[in-house]
C-alpha cells in the first residue's frame, strides 16, 4: 500500500487511523478517518501549498483530500494554522458540501490495508463502522 508514495492521501490514511488507535478508539467510520485526514493535511495543503497526488493537464487538483481542504478553505474563515478542534468544527458544519470529496476518498481507501479492521464484511460506505 505504501510501496508508491506519490499518492500522499494514502499517508494520511494512515496517520489518521494510528491517531485514533493511539486516542484508544476501538470502533470507527470513515467518516471520522477522513475529518481526521483533512485536520492532519490541513497546514500542509494551506502553508505550502502541496499536491497529495499532482495536478491534471487542465491544471484541476485531482486528490479529493486537498480538495476537501481546498473547498473547506472557501467555505470557513479558518486560518492556515487553525487547531484541529477548529478544523473538525468546520467539517461538521459543512459536512454535506465536503461530501462528494469524502466519498472520493473513502472509494479511494487502501482496501487491503483496512480489510482486516472490518467488523462486517461489505459495508463500505462513509458511515461503515470499523474495528481498530
Amino acid at each position: 500500500m505504501m510501496k508508491d508514495p506519490s499518492f500522499c492521501y494514502k499517508f494520511y490514511w494512515l496517520e489518521a487511523i494510528v491517531k485514533l488507535i493511539s486516542e484508544g478508539v476501538t470502533e470507527t467510520t470513515f467518516d471520522a478517518i477522513i475529518d481526521e485526514m483533512i485536520a492532519n493535511a490541513w497546514y500542509s495543503v494551506r502553508e505550502f501549498h502541496i499536491h497529495l497526488s499532482g495536478v491534471q493537464n487542465n491544471g484541476d487538483v485531482r486528490d479529493g483530500l486537498e480538495r476537501a481542504v481546498l473547498l473547506l478553505t472557501e467555505l470557513s474563515d479558518l486560518s492556515a494554522n487553525a487547531s484541529k478542534v477548529e478544523i473538525k468544527n468546520e467539517i461538521k458544519k459543512y459536512n454535506r458540501d465536503l461530501k462528494v470529496y469524502k466519498e472520493q476518498l473513502t472509494n479511494m481507501v487502501p482496501y487491503r490495508a483496512l480489510a482486516g479492521f472490518f467488523a462486517k464484511s461489505g459495508m463500505w460506505s462513509t458511515g461503515a463502522a470499523l474495528s481498530v
